[in-house]
């Protein structure tokens, strides 16, 4: 059945989302922590983190400010970028 098929790949989707949201986080947390020479691409997992969390929080009923707060982690995070890997 198509409509089952298309709501089994929606769930892998959002669990592939939900997962780079939470380990995006952690990964860049622990590097950052680490302050290895490698800290500088924490920014990364940051961003892609952040990215997924809006997407998330987007299709929730999350209030507004929380989305509001992972834009500006996304422009830091963009900032972080320049600032150490560019």
């Amino acid at each position: 059945c198509k409509t089952s098929r298309n709501f089994i790949l929606l769930f892998i989707l959002k669990t592939i989302i939900e997962q780079i949201s939470f380990w995006g986080a952690i990964v860049g947390s622990l590097l950052l922590a680490l302050h290895i020479p490698i800290s500088g691409w924490a920014y990364i997992p940051f961003l892609l983190s952040n990215i997924a969390s809006l997407y998330l929080l987007r299709h929730t009923n999350a209030p507004k400010v929380l989305s509001y707060q992972i834009v500006f982690f996304i422009a830091i995070n963009l900032v972080g970028i320049t600032q150490w890997l560019l």
